[in-house]
């Protein structure tokens, strides 16, 4: 299961799931300004007095800094948060996936194959959010109703259950769903009919207003990996990518960060197959490269 529950929009009613990941007590909440270690780059948790920071690096000072909060946006400019309110969207016409008693989202993701585990545990964190907002009395009155379909981590499946979701389920939005390399098949699509599509794992980003990237790109997460190996003086890298976007998104991380730390050395890098569980080659490679 993963570490951190992932957050549901539901129009512009937001219910956040707990979180494993960078969660701190009131008494231990740090202060703005105050040093993070290398282990924490990238998290937002609260601060201290309120509001949030995020572990950040400025060249070599490594330190919690102020995360600007945005403005909440206004009920009356989401039609779907006009329906869970139980008011008619303008117009009379209903929302997709809100009914008096539910509002139905979708999941798509490799729950068999190759990509299992990961898929497994990003519907276990979808559902328990899903879970703790029921207990919570659901939104606006409502239970949140989720339908998780397996595509296997095959490409073609993914835009299909994408078009099932919305076309014969009815879902309101997509949530978590991963596949980097198919999900900018489905823009198009999404964008057509209206369906938000919030959290994917992690594509490119489409800058659509219906599609809500959460997370850094593998390239930034790549960085930071590298960051931290050179913080623990690891000189000899080795990278392993797919041979697709994804793993070119991998390589231009470690292009752009290994030069930075003095004296570390990419010294193997290589490709394995989408979807292929034959890895034992491309390992054997990075173990004969002496990495770290």
């Amino acid at each position: 299961m993963i570490s951190a529950r992932r957050a549901l929009a539901i129009g512009g009613v937001l219910a956040v799931a707990s979180s494993g990941v960078g969660a701190a007590s009131a008494a231990s909440a740090p202060k703005p300004g105050a040093n993070c270690s290398a282990k924490d780059l990238g998290k937002t948790v609260s601060a201290a007095g309120g509001g949030k920071v995020q572990c950040t690096k400025n060249g070599k000072s490594v330190k919690w800094r102020k995360v600007a909060t945005p403005a909440a946006p206004a009920a009356a400019s989401s039609p779907a948060t006009t329906a869970a309110a139980g008011v008619a969207p303008a117009g009379g016409k209903s929302v997709p996936g809100i009914s008096d008693k539910t509002i139905k989202i979708g999941l798509t993701g490799p729950y068999t194959g190759s990509a299992a585990v990961a898929g497994q545990g990003l519907r276990a964190g979808v559902q328990i959010a899903v879970d703790e907002v029921n207990a919570a009395g659901g939104i606006a009155g409502r239970k949140v109703e989720l339908v998780a379909l397996d595509d296997g981590f095959d490409i073609p499946k993914l835009v299909a259950n994408v078009r099932r979701l919305v076309d014969d389920e009815k879902v309101y939005a997509i949530v978590g769903a991963a596949g980097s390399q198919a999900l900018p098949g489905t823009y198009d699509f999404l964008k057509d009919k209206g369906t938000v599509l919030w959290g994917p794992v992690t594509p490119p980003d489409p800058k659509l207003p219906g599609v809500f990237i959460l997370g850094p790109s593998r390239a930034t997460q790549i960085r930071v990996a590298v960051d931290f190996a050179c913080e623990k003086g690891i000189k000899r890298v080795a990278l392993i990518g797919q041979d697709n976007n994804l793993g070119a998104e991998g390589k231009a991380g470690v292009t752009i960060q290994v030069p930075k730390c003095n004296g570390m050395d990419l010294v193997a890098d290589e490709r394995v197959q989408q979807g292929s569980r034959e890895v034992a080659t491309a390992v054997n490679k990075v173990v004969q490269s002496k990495a770290e």
